[in-house]
């Protein structure tokens, strides 16, 4: 799923203008197991009325139907040709790999990001514990020097006091640790559900205009087609054929050599 389609995710239901650049006209299979003419756009910008930029970057890319509107045009459309129309944003369902495997990495971050953090608590821990030795070794010279008379009972009461209460502050704290593995698991949890197995489309393509007509090279020429012409499979076809040549720089005479 492209990042910056997630843009789309806010105006679905919405019917919008969009200008797009034309990638490559071809067919898909329909949900009927035909096959349809298609329109790859690229570079996704939502326009206004006029074709003027106000949401760049909706989207690098998107599959559109052909459909009557798009023939409506009145000319072959061909690939760098810039279009403007309307469309309205759906969502649809899928099952993709990259979106999956971003998921599960989200959670194994977590997991190892909580592995490190328990990892080294348990290391605070038991430094902890052994410098318990430590407490016990300072306490008896303290005591010691109560018995030389170098201090008195209540100043080494104290002295005592002091170095255990500063052993027990010194505790690593498990409760903290428990809190911030479970900020982490659950701030996971919240990223994997926002890294949604949806995308979005422009479906339902009206008023379709040229916002910018590309010069042909090479000799070619645009055909005229009108909305009667979708239905002609052949024709549609051949319009693919054109299209891919074009785009891979093919010259018109080459393309008509390569076509007989």
């Amino acid at each position: 799923m492209s990042d910056q389609r997630v843009n789309l995710a806010s105006k679905v239901g919405q019917r919008l203008w969009f200008s797009g650049t034309v990638g490559e006209f071809t067919h898909k299979r329909t949900k009927g197991g035909g096959k349809g003419p298609v329109l790859l756009l690229k570079d996704i910008d939502e326009v206004d009325k006029k074709g003027r930029t106000i949401n760049p970057d909706v989207t690098d890319h998107v599959w559109v139907n052909a459909n009557k509107s798009v023939f409506g045009i009145g000319k072959e459309v061909m690939p760098d040709d810039i279009l403007m129309f309307t469309a309205i944003v759906k969502p649809y369902g899928i099952v993709r790999d990259d979106v999956i495997n971003k998921r599960d990495a989200v959670v194994e971050a977590a997991k190892e990001s909580n592995a490190n953090i328990f990892s080294n608590y348990r290391e605070d821990y038991l430094d902890w514990k052994d410098s318990w030795q430590n407490v016990l070794e300072a306490n008896n010279q303290a005591k010691q020097q109560m018995q030389q008379g170098v201090i008195d009972r209540k100043t080494f009461q104290q002295i005592e006091k002091n170095n255990i209460d500063a052993y027990k502050s010194a505790q690593p704290n498990g409760v903290a640790v428990k809190e911030k593995e479970n900020f982490n698991k659950n701030k996971a949890q919240a990223k994997k559900k926002s890294l949604k197995l949806v995308d979005f489309e422009l479906e339902d393509l009206q008023d379709v205009k040229f916002l910018k007509e590309k010069r042909l090279y090479h000799g070619w020429t645009r055909l005229k087609i009108s909305k009667d012409d979708i239905s002609r499979i052949k024709f549609t076809k051949f319009l693919a054929a054109r299209s891919f040549a074009y785009r891979d720089g093919k010259s018109f005479d080459e393309f008509e050599n390569y076509k007989k």
